[in-house]
Parts: C-alpha cells; sequence; structure tokens
C-alpha cells in the first residue's frame, strides 16, 4: 500500500505510515468506540447482505437474509451499517465477508497456514495462548483481562467459547484452538444468524471465496 508508485498516494515512508492487516485488538476498538457517544451507541450496527459481497451495503432492516437489493452506503439505510451512523463511520463490521484479523493461538497448528504472520513482528498481531489443554473452553479461559488480554471485543463482551451465542446481540462466541488456531470477526451474510461487530470464530486460515480481510493504515 505504501509501495513507492502506489495509486492511493500514501507516503512511500515506513516511519511516517504503517498499513498493516487489522488485528483483534484493533477491531476491537472500532467495536467498542461504536458503542460509545462517538458511534451508534444504542443502536446495533446494521448487516451487510449484498450476496455479491459490494462493500458499504444494508437491506431494509438490521438483519437480512442475502439479497441483490441493497441501499448504497450514503443512502438513509445504508448508512446505518457504518459504526457510527453516518458516511464517516466504519463499514461492513457485520455481514458482507467473514474477515481474518492478525490474531492466532500460539500453537503448532498456526504455522500451516499462517507462517508468514507467525513469523511477523509482534506489533503487527494478536498472539493468543494455549489453556491447560488446547481446547475452545481453555483457550478462552486464559484470554481475559486479568491476565493481559483486554480490548479486543472478544472474552469481556461474550459469557462462552463453545459454538454458541453469547456475545453482545447474541453474536457467534466459537474461539480459536486445536487445527483452527486463526481468529475471523463479524461474520458473512451467508451464514448471517450470529454475524455481528462482537462475533468471533476460528478458523483453519486457508482461503476461502466468503472470507477477506481489511487493512489498518497507521500513521505515525
Amino acid at each position: 500500500l505504501n509501495n513507492e508508485g502506489n495509486p492511493y498516494g500514501i507516503n512511500t515512508n515506513d516511519n511516517i505510515v504503517d498499513p498493516h492487516m487489522m488485528k483483534n485488538t484493533e477491531w476491537g476498538a472500532v467495536a467498542y468506540l461504536s458503542k460509545s457517544k462517538y458511534g451508534k451507541e444504542t443502536e446495533e450496527v446494521w448487516m451487510n447482505p449484498n450476496s455479491n459481497f459490494i462493500t458499504g451495503q444494508a437491506g431494509d432492516s438490521v438483519s437480512l437474509e442475502p439479497t441483490l437489493s441493497t441501499h448504497t452506503y450514503n443512502t438513509t439505510n445504508g448508512m446505518k451499517a457504518s459504526t457510527t451512523g453516518n458516511v464517516c463511520g466504519i463499514y461492513d463490521m457485520r455481514g458482507g465477508s467473514n474477515e481474518y484479523v492478525a490474531a492466532y493461538v500460539d500453537n503448532s497448528n498456526a504455522s500451516s497456514y499462517g507462517s508468514n504472520l507467525v513469523g511477523a513482528d509482534g506489533k503487527y498481531k494478536d498472539v493468543y495462548s494455549v489453556g491447560s489443554s488446547d481446547t475452545r473452553e481453555n483457550n478462552y479461559a486464559v484470554s481475559t483481562p486479568n491476565l493481559g488480554k483486554y480490548g479486543d471485543a472478544l472474552y469481556e463482551v461474550s459469557k462462552s467459547s463453545n459454538m454458541d451465542y453469547t456475545s453482545w446481540y447474541a453474536d457467534a462466541s466459537i474461539f480459536a484452538h486445536g487445527s483452527t488456531p486463526f481468529f475471523t470477526r463479524g461474520g458473512n451474510n451467508v451464514n448471517y444468524t450470529g454475524s455481528g461487530l462482537y462475533y468471533f470464530c476460528q478458523n483453519l486460515g486457508k482461503m476461502n471465496g466468503a472470507d477477506s480481510f481489511r487493512i489498518v493504515i497507521t500513521l505515525l
């Protein structure tokens, strides 16, 4: 994104701008701000149900199964899918594509599909410890704020981690473990039940047509 001649006009000096894959803690920052007076606060962010995975879309209600009949980001309904309720917010945090974040449980499977991430500088990733054994419940149990994990909108916003819907707004809460050590956030519009800002799920780390990611550009 900040290579010489990039089409975005971004400074090419890595000491000035630092583009990177969004981390769990950065997703959490956006999710929490959406619940503050600077976001939608008491109103839930609407889903992007566009079945062609077109960004910045909303349907006719807060939660809707996939459809081609959607509203663009700058319309009355479209803005309800923004984290602030207007065009200045962040879109596609709920529905659309399921989004990989730069976060994983530090087990032997993480290198299978994520060797570049595992080998990356610590500032570019959130790494979670394996619990007493490598299960959803045990890994979730050691991801608590008192053990140093906070701000990521995981443990803090959910009641359990075992294939259920205990995150805020009944979003899915499925912690990474074993052969699925990576985290995805937001959910997609295909399995739209349980998608949302506080959704988290396990993943292999493989490419998938319904999965994507987003970039954060940090100004230093």
